[in-house]
């Protein structure tokens, strides 16, 4: 089975969804959409988590090359 996450992108596609906007058209105009797929639940919590992490922050940047 795949899982799907929809991701809103732009603060004026996400402040119309908490308003109650849910159109894909309409949101992807004032902003962006990106769906991702997973084959596990696993796979979409920690995605998920991630994602929450990073909300809020202008820009965002994994590496795995940090020194103490």
């Amino acid at each position: 089975m795949r899982h799907e996450v929809n991701v809103i992108l732009g603060r004026a596609a996400i402040e119309a969804f908490r308003e109650g906007e849910a159109s894909l058209l309409v949101l992807s105009h004032l902003g962006a959409v990106r769906t991702f797929r997973f084959a596990t639940i696993q796979e979409v919590n920690a995605f998920t988590d991630g994602v929450e992490t990073a909300a809020g922050f202008d820009d965002a940047l994994p590496v795995e090359e940090l020194k103490p």
